[in-house]
């Protein structure tokens, strides 16, 4: 019978109240407490229109309220469908459709829009309202479904899957009793709750009564470190966060695997959501826990087959045996059963199924057939009843009447030494009917060709293997670690279909060369360099020191535009020992706020000069436009010296420090040549890994994208920030002004000339006052709680001394403390409370003995990634009696203990992410003040003791309004900015750009292609080396002669959609093409250009 699923919640809240529910960074949830919580929530919703049977989106920036309001929408009988918090607003409102939500669920819904009501359901003021059960809400026996669940539409159009609350407690049920889980165990689930799989977890764990944890998105250490001091026995992750975690243990690790794994505490660890294979096993088990569980589990079906030690290790592929009351037949395409040892269709019958696909009769009838589930699998069983899976039917390959089955190929490459991860996929061939392509990328150090993983590939399986073999960047998947099949074939058809790559006889591009597998991103910079190989040369023992100062690995050398004939082991060793200079200075560019991502490259290498001993070399590492030639080589030249350094000294913590402090001096000089702002950098590193093409204009200002799919940016501001409302924020006076006479929440001040004044408008005010510079911003030269006028001389002489214009600002000072609400176009990005420079507190170790540990980790980093932390000082002392400590102290667990008053660039800081709490009236007064300013980027300082509560009743204000805040600066910043990126640029940035190489023939197709473009819509400009034609067909009259720089002028231009080149021969042979990233070709002009005989580049 359909029984609620919240009645497992109520009879543990009863049985056991005091036992921990839920698990957070900072606290624990009873079972009594959780139940309240959802009582809380139920009423709120109930409240606000929710009743039973209503469809209900959820998107949630905390994880802790979309728990809640899960649970909630159960109890109240009505359906939980999560719309992702990364869809795009297109998106949302697609799913919303679909699922026929009636109402949109969130903690900020001003960021969620779904073209459907909205709920806002703010934690705080939820959890502070009675705490009145009202049991008339509880749906004891609901008829709507418990949860709606899109399919991934990898099989197809998306499906939506009801799960009943009957069918729910079934997968936990199956679930929790296969892993034996009981009321003392304690589980997370690594996904984000916004996936079902997660969802279903949670309630494995109150179905059993354990303890869940929340919120384990971090990095991998971060995730290390709190199965450890949550104590938590059960995780549940996907290949991608098993691979995560591997990669995050001590450097070596992989190869040379410690003698104990890093997760001991566990005694299970269950892996679901894509293929595990062989490879992976044994490495998990090595260098994690031996208790792998690797999970066979459907939407429609919950768990399937769990495999469990030691036949996960013992039995090649396989994804374990059915749980109780779960079936599993093998049947052939007639639906008659297969024996043992045979690969046939899966079909599964089990009392977690659900009754069929939400509005689709048809692939309903396809799939669900007398009470059995036909999912699309293939497998095998063995005799001993253990599942192994052969991937999906439909992606069963035919290759000259052959079966070929993708996973039989990607469990035999996985297991290869040299591959980290695979995917096999059908590419269509007009006389071999389906080629399998086999993608896959190289484990760090790994140097083997295409050709060799092919052979190894035949050998093994001959004419069931691969066609082709690519080594790619990346395997594109979804954060489940699900192959994203469109994003694959598309790579692979760029990569089979370069221009200019040879075919077979059947017309066929083969796979490129090893030399082509980086894709690359950047243009490069080309320079000479003479450089001395000293001898001898210990390489492993200098890698020791750059994996230090690189704080990565060695990346394997990429040797494109080299011969290919064997070197030898001179010349290898040259190879190597420059390879190892240039990454280094790669490095340094970076330190220095030059983005240079791109891997370098040696294009050739000659010597030594038989008299000099010299080695000459034409290197090229990534370029940066309207920088001086000169950098670069500056850049090796202080590498290669470095590195000579390195190999001469023995790697200890002296030798560090003498290395870092060199190298220091060198970014030092090469900082320089960059305008000050460190967001710059990292706004550009996240450019570049989103695929976004960027070029520096000068100045420090860069243009990101080309054409109309451009925007200019300079550190975080952009083109579209007013520059009067720039100039205004930059005056911390006229700020205060503008924001009072707007009615806004303002300092109350003076800005003031000499000491007397300072002690008069100090009294006026009333003690505490903070003083500070006019015309300085990022905390530089404030003093807070200013008490006393002898206090008050000391402050305003420190900031006088930092004013440009001898101008200081007297202020009353407000109880709380700076908050940092970064506004991006109307809506808010992230919001973060400013702790001031802070140690962690372990509750073992005083302050002191805390303070050192982090000066001599900090010290084993190179110097720009360094953070501020300073010996124990006098003002660090008073931060910590203010806060009732001294050095001596040993503070609580989890505390961060406060080493300055306040935070300030000068001493650093630690940021606390509150985006999920800010109360709405706070934020409206941020949009207002960002509004008020014409910014469209900002960085909305508010001070407030509590920043749940409205800015009005705690006596908040708004401090200082500032134009291009700092991005990049904190983990919290860094995780926004492909958000900000994403909303900011569209499609990348990218325009198409197409090429028609040769004379007339090449003008007259460029020509048809032009006016096909305009066909479309787009404000397409068509140029040669020296006419140019606007989309009206007018010239346009340019002072530049060539193609490529026509082009190159275009692309600077926001009314440009599209660019058609006609490139005569001559330029196109000798003349870099000037735009970097290229991603797909430009398929009719393509065509045209193979029909005439010509070459056609892409966009």
């Amino acid at each position: 019978m359909q029984r609620n699923i919240t009645f497992d919640l109520i009879g543990h809240a009863q049985a056991r109240p005091d036992a921990a529910a839920l698990l957070l960074p900072h606290r624990t949830i009873s079972f009594r407490e959780l139940d309240q919580k959802v009582w809380q929530y139920a009423a709120a919703l109930h409240a606000q229109g929710v009743r039973a049977g209503q469809v209900v989106g959820l998107s949630f920036v905390e994880e802790l309220g979309l728990v809640l309001t899960l649970l909630a929408l159960a109890r109240l009988g009505a359906t939980a469908y999560s719309i992702p918090r990364s869809a795009t607003p297109s998106q949302r409102r697609q799913l919303a459709d679909q699922a026929a939500i009636a109402w949109l669920a969130s903690d900020q819904p001003e960021r969620f829009e779904s073209g459907v009501a909205s709920l806002r359901l703010e934690r705080q003021a939820i959890e502070a309202s009675p705490a009145r059960i009202d049991k008339r809400l509880l749906e004891p026996a609901p008829d709507a479904p418990w949860l709606l669940i899109t399919g991934s539409g990898s099989t197809g159009r998306p499906k939506l899957i009801p799960v009943s609350h009957a069918q729910g407690r079934a997968r936990s049920e199956l679930g929790a009793k296969a892993l034996g889980l009981t009321a003392s165990d304690r589980v997370a689930a690594l996904s984000h709750f916004d996936f079902s799989t997660s969802k279903f977890r949670l309630h494995e764990a109150l179905w059993a009564g354990a303890a869940c944890a929340l919120e384990l998105w971090g990095e991998a250490p971060q995730l290390l470190q709190r199965c450890a001091s949550d104590r938590l026995s059960v995780l549940y992750g996907t290949v991608f966060h098993a691979e995560k975690l591997i990669a995050a243990l001590p450097t070596g690790s992989q190869e040379t695997l410690p003698a104990l794994p890093a997760l001991p505490m566990l005694r299970a660890f269950e892996l679901t959501a894509s293929t595990v294979s062989d490879d992976l096993r044994q490495r998990f088990r090595q260098a994690l826990t031996p208790q792998l569980y690797v999970r066979y589990g459907i939407n429609e079906a919950g768990p399937v087959a769990i495999a469990a030690p030691p036949e996960v290790y013992q039995i090649a592929g396989t994804v374990g045996s059915p749980p109780a009351g779960v079936e599993i037949e093998l049947v052939d395409r007639r639906g008659q059963a297969l024996p043992p040892g045979t690969v046939g269709l899966v079909r599964i019958r089990t009392p977690a199924l659900v009754d069929g696909y939400l509005g689709d009769a048809e692939a309903s009838q396809a799939s669900f057939q007398d009470g059995w589930f036909l999912p699309g699998d293939l497998g095998l069983l063995t005799r001993e009843g253990q599942l192994v899976f052969y991937g999906r039917a439909d992606h069963m390959l035919i290759m000259n009447g052959i079966n070929i089955y993708p996973a039989e190929i990607e469990q035999l490459m996985a297991a290869h030494p040299a591959v980290a991860d695979v995917a096999v996929v059908p590419v269509q061939h007009r006389v071999h009917q389906d080629i399998p392509v086999c993608a896959l990328t190289l484990r760090a150090g790994a140097t083997l060709s295409e050709q060799a993983l092919l052979d190894h590939a035949s050998s093994q399986l001959g004419a069931r293997g691969p066609y082709r073999v690519l080594i790619v960047e990346a395997i594109p998947r979804n954060p489940e670690g699900k192959l994203m099949r469109a994003e694959l074939l598309r790579l692979i058809g760029t990569r089979l279909l370069a221009p200019g790559a040879p075919t077979d006889s059947q017309g066929q591009k083969p796979a490129p060369a090893a030399s082509q597998r980086r894709q690359r991103r950047q243009r490069l910079q080309r320079f000479e360099q003479v450089f001395t190989l000293p001898a001898p040369v210990d390489l492993p023992a200098l890698d020791c020191w750059l994996s230090q100062v690189l704080q990565s690995p060695i990346e394997t050398i990429d040797s494109a535009g080299l011969p290919q004939s064997p070197p030898s082991a001179q010349q290898e060793g040259a190879r190597q020992w420059l390879w190892r200079a240039l990454l280094l200075a790669r490095q340094l560019l970076q330190a220095s706020r030059i983005p240079v991502f791109d891997p370098p490259q040696i294009l050739a290498l000659g010597g030594p000069d038989p008299t000099t001993g010299h080695w000459q070399a034409q290197v090229g590492l990534a370029l940066v436009q309207q920088l001086p030639l000169a950098l670069y080589s500056e850049a090796l030249t202080a590498a290669l010296r470095l590195c000579e350094l390195a190999a001469s000294q023995t790697l200890t913590e002296a030798s560090l420090e003498g290395f870092y402090a060199e190298a220091q001096r060198v970014v030092s000089r090469l900082t320089h040549l960059m305008p000050p702002g460190k967001s710059t950098l990292p706004v550009l590193q996240a450019a570049h890994d989103k695929g976004i093409p960027f070029m520096h204009l000068g100045g420090g200002v860069f243009q990101l994208g080309w054409g109309s799919k451009s925007h200019r940016i300079d550190r975080s501001a952009t083109e579209l920030d007013s520059a009067i409302g720039a100039r205004l924020a930059q005056n911390k006076a006229l700020t205060a002004r503008l924001l009072q006479g707007a009615g806004l929440p303002a300092p109350q001040h003076q800005v003031v000339t000499d000491a007397a004044t300072a002690l008069a408008t100090a009294q006026r005010l009333g003690w505490p006052v903070v003083v500070k510079p006019l015309d300085r911003d990022r905390g530089e030269g404030v003093t807070v709680d200013v008490a006393d006028g002898a206090a008050l001389q000391a402050a305003f002489a420190a900031a006088q001394g930092l004013s440009p214009s001898r101008q200081v600002i007297v202020e009353r000072q407000v109880a709380g403390c700076c908050h940092r609400l970064f506004i991006d176009r109307g809506r808010l990005l992230y919001a973060v409370k400013r702790l001031p420079m802070s140690v962690l507190a372990d509750g073992q170790r005083p302050v002191a003995e805390l303070v050192q540990a982090e000066l001599e980790a900090q010290r084993r980093l190179p110097p720009w990634q360094r953070s501020k932390i300073q010996p124990l000082d006098a003002l660090a002392l008073s931060a910590l009696a203010a806060a009732g400590y001294s050095a001596d102290s040993v503070p609580p667990a989890g505390t961060w203990v406060a080493l300055r008053r306040i935070e300030s660039t000068a001493w650093g800081g630690v940021d606390e992410d509150v985006s999920a709490i800010v109360h709405p009236e706070n934020l409206r007064i941020a949009l207002d003040a960002s509004r008020l300013f014409g910014l469209d980027i900002a960085g909305i300082d508010l001070i407030t003791p509590d920043i749940t509560r409205p800015w009005f009743e705690n006596g908040a204000i708004l401090n200082e309004v500032n134009h291009a805040p700092q991005l990049g600066g904190g983990e919290i910043s860094r995780r926004q900015i492909p958000v900000l990126l994403d909303l900011l640029i569209q499609d990348r940035g990218r325009i198409p750009i197409e090429v028609f190489v040769g004379g007339e023939a090449a003008w007259t197709a460029a020509s048809q292609r032009w006016q096909a473009l305009l066909a479309d819509g787009l404000r397409a400009y068509l140029t040669g080396p020296e006419l140019t034609l606007e989309p009206s067909g007018a010239r346009c009259h340019m002072a530049l002669t060539g193609s490529y720089p026509r082009a190159s002028a275009l692309a600077l231009s926001s009314r440009v959609d599209a660019i058609v080149m006609a490139v005569p021969v001559q330029e196109f042979v000798a003349t870099e093409f000037p735009f970097e990233g290229l991603d797909r070709l430009g398929e009719k002009a393509t065509r045209h250009a193979r029909a005439s005989g010509q070459s056609a580049s892409a966009h």
